[in-house]
């Protein structure tokens, strides 16, 4: 079917075009993006404020997550993104849970949040939180990192490392 004029009352969606010329202004790119892990389980002091250490990357299309130094992702592209994270904090059989919160930052500071009150309420041994949250970063010095709080009585507590368990991901929304 050549079509050669649209007018809006008469056209069927469900008929099929092949489209000879060019298509601007359609889709984009949600670009970059990253999936960064912890490999690994780790021990977190009992209340307090912890940067999670995110040392092992599933993407990272920019090259902009520090897996080794900082734990953090710089995005090299100003714009909105969604960042998403979870912490999976896990005590012994002899652990006296009491709080978790988790925190996604930009540069140190809190943009989304997550916490669990568990005094009250008899839940065992281990907790998975996530949280994510929209926020601008400016693509040159803005960096966004994922934190940690765990409160309990007795015992420790671990960070649950693994690409499943503990993780912080993102990706640039087009606008």
């Amino acid at each position: 079917m050549a079509l050669s004029k649209i007018q809006s009352e008469s056209i069927n969606l469900a008929d099929n075009f092949a489209f000879t010329g060019t298509v601007t202004g359609a889709g984009g790119a949600n670009t970059p993006y990253f999936l960064a892990y912890r490999n690994g389980n780790t021990t977190q002091t009992n209340n307090t404020d912890t940067k999670t250490t995110l040392n092992a990357e599933t993407f990272d299309s920019a090259s902009a997550f520090d897996s080794t130094t900082n734990y953090r992702w710089t995005p090299q592209t100003a714009g909105k993104y969604w960042i998403f994270g979870q912490v999976y904090l896990a005590h012994g059989s002899n652990a006296n849970n009491q709080e978790y919160s988790i925190r996604l930052k930009k540069n140190g500071t809190t943009f989304a949040s997550n916490h669990r009150d568990a005094r009250t309420s008899g839940i065992g041994y281990q907790q998975a939180l996530l949280t994510g949250g929209l926020v601008e970063l400016n693509g040159s010095s803005d960096y966004v990192e994922l934190w940690s709080t765990g409160n309990w009585t007795s015992g420790s507590i671990n960070v649950i490392g693994g690409a499943n368990n503990t993780y912080m991901g993102g990706y640039k929304i087009i606008e």
